[in-house]
């Protein structure tokens, strides 16, 4: 532990031990520390904090934090609470309240990464000091923000640079406190700042604000008036003459509509609360959250916003189209649903600089919106799911194959039933995209195979299985052993629901079975170990799930596979435990339980670590798929 005090030689000679070693292990040395060591410890926080050497200053923040969390361990708690509070302070008043002519924070106290160190030490230290102490430090922190703030507002564009700097950190600095506060104590904090930030001369603290203004509400919706004041700064930052800060506006138009959601969601939806709370003031609450929320979609997102004479702001408005019908609230929809589902048919069609942003963000949306508007507007939303699959973009393609099975299971719901909700989505472009599109729409239709085809015909489940061999194939020779091996592993993990889907009643059968037990197999030698280890802990679950009785007798209802496998290949099956107290899978097959019995009696007979390993997993996964289904 380096000591403090002496000549100057030994002061050199205890910073430069303090760069080297000490800084690292502060918190831990403070644990360990008597009442004299402490205190030389505590003493030189200070000094590390102003350090000019980047690495010392952040490793000190971040001891600063450690250091609130073990001072119940320290020989002196007090005292090095205080420490902690004190070395905060130091950092952040000038960063947000700066001294006149200059004379502020400067060196590395203005880089990014050091304010963020700040902030987050800041964030730390307040989950872990006792509350009486974060209330009082974050008090002083915010008056000091408002007092700059105010003495900003009589200076043209707040204070130049330096104004705008500090009005940032004070941004930033309210939006860890809000999350510390008490509800009444913060909501007046996030209110008064918020009003002054809004009226910033600096173009990127407004921006900046509009980006936070529901993380700085968020916390306050139950409390009277706080959505109001919510709204009515949305409203005056979407009024902003700069494109930009309108364009801040527009990306958190759903934050913000959720927020008025949320607040009249909290209450009506039932409990010991709603049932003492009138009838009178349930409708109270809901007329007023429709109002608040009718007055961001209407007046500022559909009057303003996408309407804007900036191009930017209405690709920005155009991308939240789909949230903002998904938080719709139901007293609404009458009235706003058909404008803000023209809105979104319109973005999904656009053309110029931005849309292919505003179009990912469509198809990301497009389930989420059919949800809302019902299987009663897919005459509507028909063109766009079209346009949406006629797309050149991969990640356009990719979030389209997502949803799909999402969007069969809502349209089945209606007039075209299950047959007619898979031909709509699935068949014909869908497939074409499919087959087309494969290598750039894989990672999607890997992770939803599985669901893909349980809603789908069985016709359609022979066409999506026409694919399944390429999206199991190792990575080409010369483009790496292992290539983008993550998608083979989503496959891998599914093929128990894969065949279950293939396999179920009115399904397509044996055949398909017999295709995903093959690509089970391929991928149970995949070059990658977790690929290999999940597809055969997906094999052992399908033999614990499809396999005969050990006795050879079929029991009612399984697989009809015991007497057409050999002797060979039921010993493999007959190992594992649990065997005959399973009941089986008869839409599977003989033809796909040979294949993978084959494989297990191939890997356990064989002398490769990997194949070892493999059959290891899968006997696991037999033995405890065996076990649940006895129990």
């Amino acid at each position: 532990m380096p000591p403090r005090g002496g000549a100057s030689g030994e002061e050199d000679d205890v910073e430069e031990r303090w760069d080297d070693d000490a800084v690292v292990s502060l918190a831990s040395a403070a644990t360990r520390a008597n009442k004299r060591e402490l205190q030389q410890l505590l003493n030189a926080v200070p000094t590390l904090l102003d350090d000019e050497a980047l690495g010392v200053r952040l490793e000190t923040l971040e001891q600063l934090s450690q250091l609130a969390k073990v001072c119940s361990s320290t020989c002196s708690c007090e005292e090095v609470e205080e420490a902690v509070v004190n070395g905060l302070e130091s950092q952040l008043l000038p960063a947000i309240a700066p001294a006149p002519s200059g004379s502020g924070a400067g060196g590395t106290s203005t880089l990014p990464m050091v304010r963020q160190a700040q902030l987050a030490a800041l964030d730390s230290a307040c989950g872990t000091l006792p509350p009486s102490t974060v209330q009082a430090l974050l008090a002083r922190l915010c008056r000091a923000a408002d007092s700059a703030l105010e003495k900003a507002t009589g200076h043209a564009g707040g204070g130049g640079k330096a104004g705008g700097d500090a009005a940032l950190m004070a941004l930033s600095m309210l939006a860890v406190a809000v999350r510390h506060m008490p509800p009444e104590r913060g909501l007046t904090a996030a209110n008064s700042l918020a009003t002054k930030l809004s009226a910033n001369g600096d173009l990127r603290v407004r921006e900046a604000l509009a980006g936070v203004l529901p993380q700085l509400f968020g916390n306050f919706v139950q409390l009277q008036g706080a959505l109001e004041q919510m709204c009515a700064l949305f409203k005056k930052l979407c009024e902003d003459k700069v494109w930009s800060v309108q364009q801040a506006c527009a990306r958190v138009v759903p934050d913000v509509s959720e927020l008025c959601n949320r607040a009249g969601g909290d209450v009506s939806m039932g409990g010991a609360a709603a049932a003492s709370t009138s009838s009178s003031a349930d409708a109270a609450l809901s007329s007023r959250c429709d109002g608040l929320q009718r007055g961001v979609l209407e007046g500022e997102y559909l009057g303003r916003l996408l309407p804007a004479a900036s191009q930017w702001v209405v690709t920005a408005a155009r991308q939240v189209a789909g949230a903002a019908i998904a938080g719709l609230r139901p007293g609404l929809e009458a009235d706003l649903l058909p404008r803000l589902l023209d809105a979104f048919c319109t973005a999904s069609a656009a053309v110029g600089q931005g849309t292919v942003e505003v179009k990912r963000a469509c198809a990301a949306g497009f389930a989420d919106v059919l949800a809302k508007a019902g299987h009663d507007h897919w005459q509507q939303l028909q063109p766009v799911w079209s346009r949406l699959l006629r797309q050149a973009d991969g990640a356009t393609l990719c979030s389209a194959v997502g949803g799909a099975e999402r969007v069969v299971r809502l349209l089945a719901a209606g007039p075209l039933g299950a047959a007619g909700a898979a031909q709509e989505v699935v068949g014909g472009q869908l497939m074409e995209v499919l087959r087309a599109n494969l290598h750039a729409v894989a990672p999607a239709l890997c992770e939803e195979m599985a669901g893909l085809l349980a809603v789908c015909t069985p016709e359609l489940q022979r066409q999506v299985l026409e694919v399944l061999p390429a999206l199991c194939e190792p990575p080409a020779v010369g483009s790496g052993r292992c290539g983008d091996w993550r998608p083979r592993l989503s496959l891998a993990q599914q093929l128990r629901a894969a065949v279950c889907a293939v396999a179920a009643p009115n399904a397509s059968g044996s055949e398909a079975a017999v295709t995903v037990a093959r690509c089970a197999v391929q991928l149970c030698g995949d070059p990658v170990w977790s690929v290999r280890q999940a597809a055969a802990a997906q094999v052992g679950l399908i033999l614990g799930q499809a396999s005969p009785p050990s006795d050879g007798m079929a029991a009612p209802g399984s697989s009809p596979a015991a007497t057409a496998l050999t002797e060979q290949q039921r010993s493999w099956l007959e190992k594992l435990p649990g065997a005959g107290r399973v009941e089986g899978l008869p839409g599977m097959g003989v033809e796909a339980l040979r294949v993978l019995a084959s494989w297990l009696g191939a890997a356990v007979g064989g002398t490769r670590a990997e194949a070892s390993l493999a059959v290891t997993a899968c006997c696991a996964a037999f033995a405890a798929d065996s076990a649940n289904v006895a129990a």
